[in-house]
């Protein structure tokens, strides 16, 4: 028995510790305090307890730190909405910056790549040695000395152009 009664005094007490607690005073001037005020009475709310969301706005089910804050003064300490905001922020700049850096390094390795292959078909070309292609028909076809000679020089335009 004693069981039940601790729970109910543990019940009583933490129920009304969420409720808005309004203010207003009766047709005799007395003041009069409740957590509902009645109907045509001009109540103001004067305490209201905040319980904690666990990351989510009680009325609108959004997380907190995707509601824009407004800032507040820049002397007081910032919120936790405002830390997290920035937090954010700072992450997001962070995966750009890293995204950036990937896509200077893949084309630096491609241009790399590209190089060596350059060096490696001028190798070809200068050594003497036949070289067949492909032509437009799909047939394997020898290059000729004048041919040689044009891919030649295009080989070294491009490796001036592009290559270290």
């Amino acid at each position: 028995m004693p069981k039940h009664i601790l729970m109910l005094v543990a019940l009583s007490i933490v129920a009304p510790a969420g409720a808005q607690i309004y203010e207003w005073r009766d047709a005799q001037g007395n003041r009069n305090y409740s957590d509902r005020p009645p109907a045509g009475v001009d109540a103001k709310p004067i305490r209201s307890v905040k319980t904690p969301t666990r990351g989510l706005e009680a009325e609108s089910g959004v997380p907190a730190a995707s509601t824009p804050q407004a800032p507040t003064s820049s002397s007081g300490p910032k919120t936790v909405a405002e830390q997290n905001l920035e937090f954010q922020k700072r992450q997001a700049e962070e995966a750009e910056a890293r995204e950036k850096a990937e896509q200077e390094r893949r084309a630096a390795e491609d241009k790399r790549l590209a190089c060596e292959q350059t060096r490696s078909n001028l190798v070809a070309l200068e050594s003497g040695q036949r070289v067949r292609r492909i032509n437009a028909q799909g047939e394997q076809a020898f290059l000729d000395d004048a041919s040689r000679a044009a891919e030649i020089e295009r080989s070294r335009a491009l490796l001036r152009a592009n290559c270290p």
